[in-house]
């Protein structure tokens, strides 16, 4: 997990330094699974690709050898004890936690 969050934090710093010259656009895999066409929307904007060029309906994926576990959106509460929770909770910077909404 610390590994993960000085990732992204290098992510953030380069999205929010303007003079990069580069767009850079965070999704969610819970954007894409609650509202897929606006998650593929904002790609699009970012990339100046019309609407029309993009074909928003998803192909079903029922290949059973991808490992996708159970596929639920908080399967991670589930998997994490409350310890896991807690320890998860104190790494996340508070800047981070409120811009992403990762607090558990």
């Amino acid at each position: 997990m610390p590994l993960l969050i000085e990732w992204t934090r290098a992510w953030v710093d380069a999205a929010d330094y303007r003079n990069t010259g580069i767009d850079i656009h965070f999704t969610a895999h819970e954007d894409l699974r609650t509202d897929d066409e606006s998650f593929f929307k904002g790609i699009l904007e970012v990339y100046e690709i019309p609407l029309e060029k993009f074909n928003f309906k998803l192909i079903a994926i029922s290949d059973q050898r991808l490992h996708r576990r159970k596929d639920k959106l908080d399967e991670w509460r589930s998997v994490f004890s409350p310890e896991q929770e807690r320890a998860a909770n104190a790494m996340i910077p508070d800047d981070l936690a409120a811009r992403f909404d990762w607090k558990m």
